[in-house]
C-alpha cells in the first residue's frame, strides 16, 4: 500500500511576481507529486485569469475545488 501524499501550501495571494511563483510552485509540485495539495491565500481575479488553485490543478493534473473566505 502507498502512503497518501499530502502537501500545504500557503501560495501569497497575489503579491509580487505571481506569475513566477506560479511556475516556482507548479515545478516544485510535480517534482514532490502529492495526492492532495490544500492551498491557503489563493488569490484569483475577478476576470478568472489569474486563477492559482485553477492553475495548479491544470499543470498537475488534478481536480479540485475552492471555496471562498
Amino acid at each position: 500500500v502507498r502512503p497518501l501524499r499530502i502537501i500545504t501550501i500557503n501560495t501569497g495571494k497575489g503579491d509580487g511576481d505571481y506569475r513566477a511563483r506560479l511556475n516556482w510552485m507548479a515545478r516544485e509540485l510535480r517534482r514532490l507529486g502529492p495526492d492532495i495539495i490544500a492551498c491557503q491565500e489563493v488569490f484569483r481575479d475577478d476576470s478568472g485569469m489569474l486563477d492559482t488553485a485553477g492553475l495548479l490543478m491544470r499543470r498537475l493534473g488534478l481536480y479540485g475545488f475552492s471555496a471562498p473566505a
